[in-house]
């Protein structure tokens, strides 16, 4: 845990008095003990209003553009991990705003920046013998997609028109929690890896809390419970091949910028 210290200031500037839009900022120092070092950490906010940029030491951590939802920043420093060979078993990686290829405000070639960079520096180290990049997205980001999915958990609320009014289908929905109908627009989900298969398209139905079940069967850690879409998750196993683990090393690496191989 980082512990505040006392010194904290905040303020607003006006940008627009007659429409009534003006910035506000909030800044605080953290103290880092030595039994905090070499220890995964982040900082976490309650709420913040709507479209907050945070930065940390002149680094910027991330935007998030909803209101009044908690949300967390990992200030582990990834790479020194990796370098210092000191990985955690799992880790989640986001990119920032301008490169997530959100539609709008980013694009496929500044997504294609990160993931390349990320996945080459991934690719250099001597862990990725034992590495899975699971390269997944939280929406649609509104690009259309014509292919329905299948509706997996039911809903029945006055919100929900798909099957009549008031209905998304008329089982209970899991955990008895309405209002999360889905699955929703498909979505990329892709596997690069030593032990991926090579060539291959899963059909399995799959979504983001599959990768979810994939770290608690790999580690034998069990179900949330409560209603938590892991409970209804398809399996990653099928695009994984684990008895071909000692051929040939296997590596590609891109130019960020271009997307062509510039080596093996």
């Amino acid at each position: 845990m980082i512990k505040p210290r006392g010194n904290v200031s905040h303020g607003r500037k006006d940008i627009d008095a007659a429409k009534g839009t003006n910035i506000g900022w909030y800044r605080r120092s953290f103290a880092l003990s030595d039994e905090d070092r070499n220890k995964t950490l982040w900082v976490e906010f309650d709420g913040v209003y709507r479209n907050s940029l945070v930065w940390i030491n002149g680094h910027f951590l991330g935007r998030y553009r909803s209101g009044y939802n908690s949300f967390q920043y990992d200030i582990t420093r990834f790479w020194a991990a990796l370098h210092a060979h000191k990985l955690p078993a799992v880790s989640f990686l986001k990119a920032p705003g301008y490169q997530d290829g959100h539609a709008g405000y980013s694009d496929p070639l500044l997504e294609q920046q990160f993931l390349v960079a990320t996945i080459n520096e991934l690719m250099k180290s001597p862990e990725w013998n034992h590495i899975a990049i699971i390269i997944a997205y939280d929406d649609s980001d509104g690009w259309y997609d014509h292919v329905m999915s299948p509706i997996l958990n039911q809903s029945q609320t006055i919100y929900d028109v798909f099957t009549g009014s008031g209905s998304t289908g008329t089982n209970s929905p899991l955990g008895g929690f309405q209002g999360r109908a889905g699955y929703g627009p498909r979505l990329p989900l892709l596997v690069i890896s030593p032990f991926a298969k090579q060539n291959f398209v899963d059909h399995t139905i799959t979504d983001q809390s599959s990768i979810l079940r994939f770290i608690e069967d790999n580690w034998k850690l069990g179900r949330i419970g409560d209603g938590s879409f892991d409970a209804l998750a398809g399996s990653l196993l099928n695009t994984f091949d684990f008895d071909h683990r000692d051929e040939p090393d296997r590596r590609l690496f891109l130019d960020a910028n271009t997307g062509e191989p510039y080596g093996f």
